[in-house]
């Protein structure tokens, strides 16, 4: 195509073709210079292939919180917090994530501005929807699976996404339309447990959990 420049009519452009892959930023509206971004990359032909978020790094405790516990003696008090088994936490101080414990008991920490979130690392069972999927062929097929995942790390179970859980099922659900995509009706009942083992794999990559086994009942619409 050709442009114009101040009404005068420059040199054809030459088109170049797209790079196959693609690395941007994403930061919300109103946000400082300094707030953390979210790295993706995009490629072409397989979409949004990775958004990995900024992991929130373990600070000192403010001294505003130290002061305040210790102008404040009888708000120690309310310092103490128990875990049970398999049960971790991310204990915060005035907004600033301090320390994360993984111990079951009780715990003591300068209570002045704390925010103790806890989260269990027990094994959890995701039973997905059936959903009508078209398979390699075109052809339309029902599909459901079953998750059987543990939460692996807490730090960014807890930190990096609102709801871990539904931040599993939601990317699950996704993953299972994609790789159905992949595969016929045959091949998916042949080759269950690699498309089962390709599924872990993707999810493994996007969520902070560890999967056990997975699950993948098909039924062809007739």
């Amino acid at each position: 195509y050709q442009r114009r420049v101040r009404g005068r009519e420059s040199r054809p452009m030459e088109a170049t073709a797209p790079s196959a892959t693609a690395h941007y930023s994403l930061v919300s509206p109103g946000a400082k210079d300094d707030a953390p971004a979210m790295a993706c990359t995009f490629s072409p032909n397989d979409g949004l292939t990775g958004c990995a978020i900024t992991d929130v790094e373990i600070e000192p405790v403010p001294l505003a919180s130290i002061v305040g516990s210790v102008v404040c003696f009888p708000s120690w008090a309310l310092s103490f917090f128990c875990l049970e088994p398999k049960e971790e936490a991310a204990v915060l101080h005035c907004g600033k994530l301090t320390s994360m414990e993984k111990q079951p008991g009780c715990h003591c920490r300068s209570p002045c501005g704390i925010l103790v979130n806890k989260i269990s690392t027990k094994q959890r069972v995701d039973d997905l929807p059936t959903q009508k999927v078209a398979d390699g062929n075109g052809n339309p097929v029902m599909v459901s699976a079953v998750l059987n995942y543990r939460v692996s790390d807490s730090k960014r179970a807890l930190m990096n996404v609102q709801n871990v859980h539904t931040f599993v099922s939601t990317n699950a659900q996704a993953t299972l339309k994609q790789t159905v995509g992949r595969y016929s009706y045959d091949q998916l009942k042949s080759v269950a447990e690699t498309v089962n083992e390709e599924m872990r794999t993707t999810l493994q990559s996007l969520v902070p959990v560890s999967y056990t086994h997975l699950t993948l009942p098909t039924k062809r619409i007739v």
